[in-house]
């Protein structure tokens, strides 16, 4: 649907802009293909010890990594909505594949939806992809 959504919007105003879907820790690209990668509220549905070297892959040297993305995700009453990632094991990857560029940004809000109220805990990073030593 949001895939849907995006295409209308794009042919509607004309943009020069193409929409690919697959799966973040196989992507169909070269390396050092993007000079930005972007990822907004995807990061932590994935498997991160392969999604985060790929985007490292994908990006040139001094390529920038924008990211938001949920660290934490609770409903009020228990539920199979629940998420969370080990922060530890991120930070570790992204130190490993890129340089922060801007101190991580970290806020929390509440919200409610059809599965009910629920409070999220967010993260943004702002990275830089390195020369490998």
């Amino acid at each position: 649907e949001a895939i849907k959504k995006a295409k209308e919007k794009i042919n509607r105003e004309r943009l020069n802009i193409t929409l690919d879907v697959g799966r973040l820790e196989s992507l169909p690209y070269k390396d050092g293909f993007f000079d930005i990668v972007y990822s907004g509220y995807v990061l932590h549905h994935t498997n991160i010890s392969s999604s985060i070297p790929e985007i490292s892959r994908v990006l040139k040297t001094n390529g920038i990594f924008y990211c938001v993305m949920f660290e934490d995700i609770k409903y009020q009453a228990a539920s199979k909505f629940d998420e969370s990632i080990d922060r530890q094991a991120l930070f570790e990857l992204l130190e490993k594949n890129f340089t922060f560029i801007e101190k991580p940004v970290f806020d929390s809000y509440d919200e409610e939806d059809q599965h009910g109220k629920h409070s999220h805990k967010r993260i943004r990073v702002v990275c830089k992809k390195v020369e490998p030593e």
